[in-house]
């Protein structure tokens, strides 16, 4: 009797151990699928003490130029690909396309003035990586902020009427935010579509390459 009353107790442990590790499988949320496509507004910051090959000089120093005296706002559009792991933590790949808009007249200390009399076309174009922190699980909430970080890597170029272009690497980081809300969901359940606020702060950046606070918005789709 005690032969089976062991061989009881195991099968009990077995079936209980059994019973938890589907109930903790069932739990381990499945990865989401995003995709987005965005645009918007791009506020220039920061200062700078040139503009590709030309340096700003006042009686043969640098001097610094802020960034509203040598660019104007401009646009920016993109789109991304990536997942959602833990119903949390986001990263995505994607490219954005920039058009610097450069001052045609630039101030100088000193009272000087720097005039470009040739067209400028100076656009940027990046490969993004973004990992992003949202705060709430979009499948159980209708909508969640969310916080981050980028690395933007692409190449700079410039071309000035009459000469040869120039295209150089560049590099940048930046501060993402914004906030998401639910607009669609699927009868199943496995696609939903969301609005999404898509925002960042380069705060560092190579060289001369432009830096923006980016305000826009975008559509964001996911699937299971």
């Amino acid at each position: 009797m005690k032969r089976f009353g062991h061989i009881a107790v195991v099968l009990a442990v077995v079936m209980l151990i059994g019973t938890v590790s589907s109930e903790a499988i069932e739990r381990v949320p499945g990865k989401l699928y995003v995709f987005d496509i965005y645009g918007g507004y791009a506020q220039p910051t920061g200062s700078y003490d040139g503009l590709a090959d030309i340096d700003f000089r006042v009686n043969n120093q640098l001097v610094d130029v802020d960034a509203s005296d040598l660019y104007d706002g401009t646009f920016f559009v993109g789109f991304n690909v990536g997942g959602v792991w833990r119903n949390h933590w986001q990263t995505a790949v994607g490219f954005r396309y920039t058009d610097h808009k450069v001052s045609d007249t630039i101030p100088l200390p000193f009272d000087t003035i720097l005039v470009l009399r040739n067209d400028i076309n100076f656009r940027q174009y990046d490969i993004d990586v973004n990992f992003n922190y949202m705060v709430n699980d979009l499948r159980q909430s209708f909508w969640t902020p969310y916080v981050g970080t980028g690395f933007h890597v692409g190449v700079s170029s410039i071309s000035v009427e009459g000469f040869d272009s120039e295209n150089d690497l560049a590099f940048a980081m930046s501060l993402n935010f914004g906030a998401e809300v639910k607009l669609f969901t699927s009868s199943s359940g496995k696609l939903f579509m969301t609005l999404a606020s898509m925002n960042n702060w380069n705060f560092l950046g190579t060289n001369d390459r432009p830096k923006y606070l980016h305000i826009g918005g975008g559509i964001r789709y996911y699937m299971k």
